[in-house]
């Protein structure tokens, strides 16, 4: 009852994933109302035809959908921005933080339709931003220790550098055979745009 302290607020971080969690439900809802499926991804999702069309704005609100049929894949991407950001917000500070965000999904988004620029693809999710704070995440703390549990049973410690490393060439290897070649794969991943992030990450860093 007292109002004698200082009030806290809500750092940009929670914002963010609250914001990335609301909008796949809304595009879950929206998938299942007569009418309406695929209208968001339509609308913001990246695409080179709706870039042709003047849909520029399609540069940013991708990174804010994703896909329906994914839950693992938002799961997974909010964790790593959650355990990543806590660690780099307080050396960025926020506005810098959200500039860097932004300008990662920009950078995604301008490799990814650069490579796809002929094909009728479509691109959601937040992957570049997401890359893109590994990768300044390694650049920052390159041998802290990082311990995880593949499969949630199999205790692996590595170090930020290693991790960064190994995604570096996992997208620059899917982006050569399939993206260019366009070899078939069961999985799909836009490498060009995570790679597009990790770029941006990097020379934030530099």
């Amino acid at each position: 009852m007292r109002d004698g302290y200082e009030k806290r607020r809500t750092g940009v971080l929670p914002w963010l994933i609250s914001f990335i969690v609301a909008m796949f439900v809304v595009q879950n809802v929206a998938a299942r109302l007569p009418g309406l499926g695929g209208g968001l991804e339509r609308l913001l999702g990246l695409t080179p035809e709706g870039l042709r069309a003047g849909h520029v704005w399609t540069l940013l609100s991708y990174g804010f959908l994703h896909s329906t049929g994914n839950l693992l894949q938002v799961v997974a991407y909010v964790v790593v921005l959650y355990l990543a950001g806590r660690e780099i917000l307080p050396l960025t500070g926020t506005r810098r933080f959200i500039g860097l965000y932004a300008a990662a999904l920009l950078a995604g988004g301008l490799f990814w339709t650069a490579v796809h620029w002929r094909q009728a693809d479509l691109m959601v999710g937040s992957s570049a931003a997401v890359c893109a704070l590994v990768v300044l995440y390694a650049c920052f703390f390159p041998n802290r220790d990082i311990n995880l549990l593949v499969f949630f049973v199999l205790p692996v410690t590595i170090r930020p550098k290693f991790l960064a490393l190994t995604l570096l060439a996992i997208d620059l290897s899917g982006l050569v055979f399939y993206e260019i070649l366009r070899l078939p794969f069961p999985v799909y991943a836009a490498h060009s745009a995570h790679l597009g992030g990790m770029a941006a990450g990097w020379i934030y860093f530099r």
